[in-house]
């Protein structure tokens, strides 16, 4: 039951997040300037779709918060695994540079 919820906060977080949605509060917002009967009523309807959608994308934020931490976490073993080669790597490169500069100096001194 606590995926089906998750699913359906997130779905609803993202359905809810958009300009669509925006759009239609704005309208809500003027249509009493032009027609002050339907304020009451929709004055009403505005405090109730609040009160049900504020807490359910509350909890969208915070599932799509948690996702966004664990890929995060999964990057950073990533790029940590990614940073170890390459110190690894730089590693063997020094070790094979002094290699290489005790044979020329090598070679240097037996051509003297």
């Amino acid at each position: 039951m606590g995926k089906l919820n998750d699913i359906l906060a997130k779905f609803m977080t993202l359905g809810l997040g958009n300009m669509w949605t925006f759009y239609i509060c704005v309208i809500i917002g003027i249509v009493p300037v032009f027609i002050p009967s339907t304020e009451t009523s929709l004055l009403y309807w505005s405090n109730f779709i609040q009160l049900i959608f504020l807490p359910v994308i509350i909890v969208g934020q915070d599932i799509l918060g948690q996702r966004s931490k664990e890929q995060a976490l999964q990057d950073h073993k990533r790029i940590k695994i990614i940073l170890d080669k390459l110190q690894r790597g730089i590693q063997e490169n020094n070790q094979e540079l002094q290699i290489l500069k005790k044979l020329v100096n090598q070679d240097s001194l037996d051509n003297t």
